[in-house]
């Protein structure tokens, strides 16, 4: 198995399952409600708020794989529209799993080679660096999700 399959199967799995943390991104928001979504605990983020995080990345990801420039500000990165209905809800979560699903198939897309080119400027490292960073970063916020879901 290539490297590019190996990464998209990674990053699928973090979606929906069958991964080592052993709860997915699906799993983890499954039964959540809007209204639930949008709580805030003491000075924790929401789980709206995590959601929109970490597809903030996925996207900024997923445009230098598509060949446009890195654009993402961490300043910018928890700051989204507010989650007022069950619409709003459903939107934040559908543009996370299509981001996912696009950047899974760009991950499967990719000559292995790619991997060890700059990504976007170079700033931060090769390609390789930052699809694994996008990796680590989602799953840490999937585990804040899990432990917010549970205190709530």
């Amino acid at each position: 198995m290539t490297t590019s399959e190996q990464l998209a199967i990674l990053f699928k799995k973090f979606s929906l399952g069958g991964n080592y943390a052993g709860v997915s991104l699906e799993q983890a928001l499954e039964g959540v409600s809007w209204e639930d979504s949008i709580v805030q605990i003491k000075s924790l983020n929401s789980i709206s708020t995590l959601v929109f995080h970490i597809d903030y990345y996925i996207a900024a990801v997923k445009q230098v794989l598509e060949g446009g420039p890195l654009e993402a500000k961490d300043s910018l990165s928890f700051i989204h529209p507010p989650v007022t209905s069950k619409k709003d809800w459903d939107t934040l979560k559908t543009v996370l799993f299509n981001n996912i699903e696009i950047v899974s198939g760009l991950l499967k897309s990719m000559d292995s080679s790619q991997f060890e080119k700059p990504f976007g400027t170079g700033a931060y490292g090769s390609t390789l660096r930052n699809v694994i960073g996008l990796l680590e970063h989602s799953h840490y916020h999937l585990g804040q999700i899990v432990l917010l879901k549970r205190l709530l």
